[in-house]
């Protein structure tokens, strides 16, 4: 799995879901998670 695919399928899950503000995000210790690319992408998206 790449960060580029996991970004992906996270700003396709946040755009059909819709998620509500204080949502709690959980995720594996994969590198894919912990890039800083993938963790700006976070921070957009929820704030």
């Amino acid at each position: 799995m790449t960060t580029d695919l996991v970004s992906k399928v996270m700003i396709k899950a946040y755009n059909l879901r819709q998620p509500p503000i204080g949502l709690v995000f959980h995720f594996a210790r994969g590198s894919q998670y912990t890039s800083k690319r993938y963790r700006h992408l976070l921070v957009g998206l929820l704030g």
